[in-house]
């Protein structure tokens, strides 16, 4: 245990619960994104039948996945090779690069717009930049609300990494930036308990310089404003639960001017996330706001947790990985339901689909593995999950899908 780190099991209301150790990638029996491997299937070259209706030539071509004749994919050029993903459920227009697929692909404007977003039910407000407004009585004194804590953008290849183009070009086409960035919310919970608060994400914070805020496309709320706004004292929290130290999740946690935030919560990682964040690996340390995260160290409010622990009663964190190493998700459990955040391993709809993992993950394919696990429990259990980065509908279900799931928003 770092000196300037405290575990949270012995921290008041933070006790212990039993520990889940974390399968890391290579591991025997790791299952892989792409299980199954490539075979070629034939490129048809036939007319799309719904070319017209999406406003493209009539004599466009087709390549259909022959497993699922409902999806045409309308993007692949005649005389070129298509490839099949057998099990990832992915058709990709070769010819495919050697290091990963679609790297930092750009969507060229071929797309039909608003498809594969469901259309929000009748007096919620969807506008991007503006603040969804949802709480939840979970029932024994257990509330829990969204707090949106301004936004940010990221480049919409590297969201979707493997994925190609072709496919997350149609998801997003109504909201794709002129730079082909994304406009990501930066969503946290305020957690009350008969037993406390517990703030859940801090998002970006003040503190970034004009550079960073640009290069970043950062834009506020941040969450202090955000917090009042909702007639929340960010002095009565008691615990903030980050799924992970990447700088738009723990942004928040100092002031502009340098001082804690949250002045009586102690701020709980996974042991693994704070050695991760606070290393010397050159990749990650960009990720990281490592000023910000050792002056939290060093005022001794850095809690350790260690695999799956309680933070108040009802109120659970359980290490996931995938994203991060010590990436972790938060359990909301009352009498009446269950409330479940699972940070960046669910960040948008189509994140539902364990194999669609973002370019960003440092452990890709533990992601595929514990996004699989949890989102079955989530769906077996009929959960109630909040997305971490979708602006508009970002509260939701998963449902099972044959050997994967989908999100179906409830607001």
């Amino acid at each position: 245990m770092h000196p300037g780190r405290v575990a949270s099991r012995d921290v008041p209301h933070l006790a212990r619960i039993h520990p889940h150790p974390q399968q890391l990638p290579g591991t025997p029996g790791a299952p892989h994104p792409l299980d199954g491997g490539l075979r070629r299937s034939g490129l048809e070259g036939q007319p799309d039948p719904r070319a017209v209706e999406r406003g493209q030539p009539a004599d466009r071509p087709l390549c259909r996945d022959e497993d699922r004749p409902d999806q045409l994919l309308s993007d692949v050029q005649p005389g070129r090779a298509a490839l099949w993903l057998e099990g990832a459920g992915l058709e990709i227009p070769g010819p495919v690069h050697p290091h990963g697929i679609g790297l930092l692909s750009r969507l060229r404007g071929r797309s039909s717009p608003g498809q594969g977003r469901p259309a929000p039910p009748e007096g919620v407000n969807v506008a991007i930049g503006e603040r969804v407004d949802w709480r939840a009585d979970l029932g024994g004194g257990t509330h829990v609300a969204l707090i949106q804590a301004g936004t940010f953008t990221s480049d919409a290849g590297t969201v979707f990494g493997p994925v190609p183009q072709v496919l997350w070009g149609r998801l997003v086409a109504d909201e794709l930036n002129p730079d082909a960035t994304l406009t990501q919310a930066l969503n946290c919970l305020l957690i009350e308990t008969p037993a406390g608060r517990v703030l859940v994400e801090t998002g970006v914070g003040e503190r970034l310089s004009e550079r960073q805020a640009a290069q970043r496309g950062v834009a506020g709320p941040w969450i202090l404003p955000a917090l009042v706004a909702a007639k929340f004292d960010p002095g009565t929290v008691d615990a903030v639960a980050l799924s992970h130290l990447h700088w738009d999740h723990a942004g928040g946690l100092l002031t502009a001017a340098g001082t804690a935030a949250f002045p009586r919560a102690r701020i709980v990682a996974q042991s693994v996330e704070w050695d991760f964040a606070l290393g010397t690996n050159p990749r990650l340390q960009a990720s990281y706001e490592q000023a910000e995260l050792r002056l939290v160290e060093a005022e001794g409010r850095a809690s350790a947790a260690h695999g799956d622990e309680e933070l108040l009663p009802g109120v659970s964190v359980r290490r996931a990985g995938g994203h991060t190493g010590g990436s972790q998700a938060v359990v909301v459990r009352g009498p009446g339901s269950t409330v479940a955040f699972f940070g960046d391993l669910c960040m948008r709809p189509w994140s539902a689909n364990p194999r669609w993992v973002p370019s960003f993950d440092d452990f890709p394919l533990t992601s595929v593995e514990v996004k699989a696990s949890l989102f079955r429990q989530a769906a077996e259990e009929g959960w109630t999950v909040v997305l971490s980065h979708e602006p508009r509908t970002p509260v939701g279900r998963l449902v099972a899908d044959r050997d994967r799931f989908r999100f179906e928003p409830v607001i």
